[in-house]
């Protein structure tokens, strides 16, 4: 009974204070119409501030402003333009505010900064990705190239010059001051790289090195300075609450490394010319990396050597064993040149006499528990496999482990 009326009274109490919390939740509530609304620029740029054909947006930028209004409660006017123009407008008070803007002390004449940078974007050489003069592998291929460079960016700049200096590279370095011009040179063909950062590339465009990253900052229009401030405050709460926001933020974007086009030589292209299909030995059903479905053969396996094929010019065919063991008879036999779904490591590989490629797909591998067992307990069966390594043991597996 007793039990019964301290849950009452709790319940009771928990009630209350909701009931009287609730009308001044209604009170404290700004209406829509009071709240401060901000300009804000919004170039177009892959992955750092874009526009869809729905009207919806995305980016770094994006979601970066999503979190601050959660601290300032800003209801924000995008908008749009090209960076330099909307550069001019927040000079002349147009606008209020725009992100991506790295620190010069020349800047802050025009603009007010933020104490904390919202991250850091990599400085990158970029060149056009059917340039095949130019190799990432071997820099000596950047000699006597020239480089489109943006005037203001004068540390990115430095950066470079020490960067090619370090490798031993001249490099002539052509200096725009409107970085839409400088891109455009680019895909003309007027200049051979440009130093920029990862807004810059493209599906035509690939990166050759990497130098290093630079902050960033959202930065005010000067004549408002009360909107620097709440833009400090709301900062420094976005880090207190989460000290890799900017790092979480950059990464659902922009990769940690960059992929490179294939390159093939002449010597690759007459062997692919020349080359008969190339068999692949895969598992009849092994699903999703090899299974049939409506009496069509299909998986991660397949597609996989179809994007190789589409790459390189490679014609594959398919053989479909059984089981993991066969597919490395059918290999033995000659009846097959690669195993297409090789699951173990390096040494199973060689113990096979066998050669590893990089691998280009990560499954995650479970246990399954009998209910009726006990774990942990002796003598405890494991089925794997057949022909797999026994994982902790390298013991390679015949029925059970």
């Amino acid at each position: 009974m007793r039990q019964k009326i301290k849950k009452l009274v709790i319940l009771t109490v928990i009630f209350t204070v909701l009931f009287c919390l609730y009308p001044l939740a209604e009170v404290s509530a700004p209406a829509a119409s009071d709240r401060q609304v901000v300009r804000v620029a919004f170039p177009e740029s892959t992955g750092i501030s874009e526009t869809h054909e729905d009207g919806t947006r995305s980016g770094v930028m994006y979601d970066w402003y999503v979190e601050i209004a959660k601290y300032t409660d800003w209801e924000y006017e995008f908008v749009e333009g090209n960076t330099t123009e909307l550069l001019n407008m927040l000079v002349d008070g147009d606008i209020d505010m725009i992100g991506g803007m790295y620190y010069s002390d020349w800047q802050e004449e025009y603009y007010c900064y933020p104490h904390y940078s919202i991250g850091s974007s990599n400085s990158l050489l970029i060149k056009r990705i059917d340039d095949n003069r130019i190799q990432g592998f071997d820099l000596s291929t950047l000699r006597g190239r020239t480089i489109g460079v943006f005037s203001k960016l004068v540390n990115k700049i430095q950066q470079l010059e020490y960067f090619l200096s370090y490798n031993s590279v001249n490099c002539d370095l052509r200096y725009y001051d409107n970085a839409d011009e400088m891109e455009e040179a680019l895909d003309r063909g007027e200049i051979d790289l440009l130093l920029g950062g990862d807004g810059y590339l493209t599906a035509e465009r690939t990166v050759v090195a990497r130098l290093g990253g630079e902050p960033y900052y959202i930065v005010t229009n000067k004549l408002v300075p009360g909107l620097s401030r709440q833009l400090d405050d709301a900062i420094t709460n976005i880090y207190m609450a989460d000290t890799n926001f900017a790092k979480e933020v950059q990464s659902r974007y922009f990769p940690e490394y960059y992929d490179s086009p294939i390159v093939l030589t002449d010597e690759d292209l007459e062997f692919v010319e020349q080359s008969p299909p190339v068999r692949v030995a895969l598992i009849d059903n092994s699903y999703p990396l090899s299974y049939t479905r409506k009496d069509l053969h299909e998986g991660i396996c397949q597609d996989t050597f179809e994007l190789i094929s589409r790459q390189t010019g490679l014609v594959f065919e398919y053989i479909y064993a059984d089981n993991y063991q066969q597919m490395f008879q059918l290999v033995a036999e000659g009846k097959a040149d690669i195993v297409g779904s090789f699951m173990d490591d390096e040494r199973m590989a060689q113990s096979k006499d066998m050669v590893l490629t990089k691998s280009y797909v990560s499954l995650d591998e479970v246990i399954l528990k009998n209910k009726k067992s006990s774990y942990p307990s002796d003598n405890l069966r494991i089925a794997m496999v057949e022909g797999r390594v026994c994982a902790g043991t390298g013991a390679v597996l015949s029925q059970v482990c």
